[in-house]
């Protein structure tokens, strides 16, 4: 800039003494919000309407100490000072995307991570691991759809008012099984096989055994009576 330049910007800024230089960055002091706009207080003095640039991705909030940058429009490029016990918000206008190109990306918090969405939540991933000391699930419809599940328990209690199972064959192995059934049980099928090794034994206030064309009863010794 030539003196005769640098002369005529000073004689500019002395014909208008309350306006700031442009193209300058200001630290100020946020004092209000209205939608994505905040009125700050610059440290020199004055007040300006100042847009967050997209940049600044922690949201600023009254009080805060921001970096202000006048080009002329007035926008809030970082947050400088924060009071410790307000939490830090980073905030999107719109669709964000975090990538890593060549690596992982980590989400670390000594207190927990919670994620609220308002529509849908997806994950998509060729594997998926999930480590916790302790886990509820709790979801109004659930569907689950898979080639082949396993799963390892040392103890399961379900509580359902309705079970519905349909399956091509279903395999049970336990060393104990209890039912108990306060109402009514019944079992419907082609054929039914009851084995037992040592003893079996059938008890009823009413019994009845019926077939359309044969019974047969078999044993070295049958008592009735």
């Amino acid at each position: 800039m030539t003196p005769s330049q640098r002369t005529h910007r000073d004689a500019t800024l002395a014909s208008r003494p309350e306006q700031l230089p442009y193209d300058r960055v200001l630290s100020a002091r946020v004092l209000l919000q209205h939608g994505n706009s905040y009125t700050v207080c610059l440290d020199q003095g004055g007040e300006h309407i100042a847009r967050r640039a997209p940049s600044c991705l922690l949201a600023p909030q009254p009080s805060d100490r921001v970096l202000v940058a006048l080009v002329p429009e007035a926008f809030v490029v970082a947050v400088l000072e924060r009071d410790g016990a307000r939490p830090a918000e980073v905030v999107f206008d719109g669709d964000a995307v975090i990538r890593s190109r060549a690596g992982r990306i980590d989400l670390d918090a000594e207190e927990g991570v919670r994620v609220t969405t308002r529509k849908a939540f997806e994950i998509v991933s060729s594997t998926m691991s999930l480590c916790s000391g302790k886990a509820e699930l709790w979801v109004e419809e659930l569907t689950a759809v898979a080639a082949r599940a396993r799963a390892s328990f040392d103890q399961v209690g379900v509580v359902a008012v309705t079970i519905d199972t349909v399956a091509e064959r279903i395999v049970e192995r336990a060393a104990r099984v209890y039912r108990f059934v306060s109402e009514f049980d019944q079992l419907r099928a082609r054929h039914f096989d009851h084995r037992a090794e040592h003893s079996a034994k059938i008890t009823g206030e009413n019994t009845v055994v019926a077939a359309r064309q044969v019974a047969r009863m078999d044993g070295e010794q049958i008592h009735i009576g």
